[in-house]
């Protein structure tokens, strides 16, 4: 659940350490949702 929250929060306000993570996650996200 956390890492969820974590990934949507970079998403949402990407930060510039967690940048690299949002690409990804953003990704993988998208997948998901699609």
């Amino acid at each position: 659940k956390t890492g969820l929250e974590k990934m949507r929060s970079g998403k949402m306000a990407p930060k510039p350490q967690s940048r690299c993570t949002s690409t990804r996650s953003a990704e993988f996200i998208d997948q998901e949702a699609d």
